[in-house]
């Protein structure tokens, strides 16, 4: 019997050490790749050369999120990356969108000085940043209120049913 609860113990601990294995912090190698896109990315935002910095962007996108940091401090920094490049180039809502889902993930993110020094940047920035904090402080939609026993259906009132009046009688000659 203590054989069996032996051999039980180690079954069970090498599934819990299975379990921890795969919840592992990503690699030093995934942030590294991650990060050096997104400095490409910066050069390239700074030469306003938008189609390179979109590409870069898309690529340390896909690496973060391969890499198990899609809601992770550095996915937020791509997303800021992405929103800057869409605001430089007019694209205003589309910039404050990408802006705000960063900052759901890191509500302490912030712009690099190479993204703020665009007017367009900064004020999308500063705008998803405004829209994320009345967000946050709004409180949630009422939920309606329903009774435990359903409302009971009026009465339908009786047909009003019309009796025939007779008909009228010939005058009487006076």
């Amino acid at each position: 019997m203590s054989r069996w609860l032996f051999q039980a113990f180690v079954a069970a601990a090498i599934i819990v050490a299975h379990d921890f294995t795969a919840v592992a912090a990503p690699s030093s190698e995934v942030t590294d790749s991650v990060s050096n896109s997104l400095k490409a990315a910066s050069t390239a935002f700074t030469q306003q050369n938008w189609s390179s910095a979109s590409e870069l962007i898309q690529k340390a996108k896909s690496q973060a999120r391969d890499g198990g940091l899609a809601n992770d401090k550095l996915m937020a920094k791509v997303l800021i990356h992405e929103g800057a490049v869409v605001a430089a180039q007019g694209r205003a809502n589309e910039g404050i969108a990408t802006f705000r889902r960063a900052l759901q993930i890191d509500p302490g993110a912030k712009l690099t000085a190479a993204l703020a020094a665009r007017a367009e940047v900064l004020d999308g920035f500063k705008k998803a940043i405004l829209l994320e904090r009345s967000a946050a402080a709004a409180p949630p939609p009422p939920q309606p209120v329903r009774d435990s026993e359903p409302e009971a259906a009026a009465p339908t009132p009786p047909p009003v049913v019309e009796k025939p009046r007779p008909a009228p009688q010939p005058a009487k000659p006076v």
